[in-house]
């Protein structure tokens, strides 16, 4: 199974893929992380629980950087490491058996653009706006 986890400080848009979700800005699947009111912490290092399905996130932010360590209730865990350069988002990260994906997304205007290589080693892109939501090509 492929799992992305996305965070970018710069849009907050779900990204649904054929393999499941991952973050766009600081919301999860069911937005327990973008108001943190199932989270613990300081503004640069929290920990959020999702209480739909016992995931944890524990999320640190330096600089440009954000780090994220999730892991699941039955012991699968995952990361992910994001850094903005202006409106550019450059993330690596791994899933829940090792194998590494990367994502390059950009915000033009109101719409935010990615593209990369999922941990199967598919590529895909896509694009997501607040007015019609998420589109992907993969």
């Amino acid at each position: 199974m492929v799992f992305f986890l996305f965070l970018s400080l710069r849009i907050l848009s779900l990204r649904q893929t054929r393999y499941g979700s991952y973050l766009v800005g600081e919301e999860s699947s069911s937005g327990y992380v973008s108001d943190r009111s199932n989270c613990t912490g300081s503004e640069t290092m929290y920990t959020c629980v999702d209480p739909n399905n016992g995931n944890t996130y524990e999320i640190t932010k330096y600089g440009n950087t954000t780090e994220v360590q999730g892991s699941s209730l039955s012991g699968s865990t995952w990361s992910q490491t994001s850094e903005t350069i202006g409106n550019t988002v450059y993330t690596t990260g791994y899933d829940k058996d090792g194998n590494e994906w990367n994502q390059t997304g950009e915000k033009i205007g109101n719409t935010y653009y990615y593209n990369g290589t999922d941990s199967d080693g598919n590529t895909f892109s896509g694009s997501c706006d607040s007015s019609s939501g998420c589109s992907n090509n993969y």
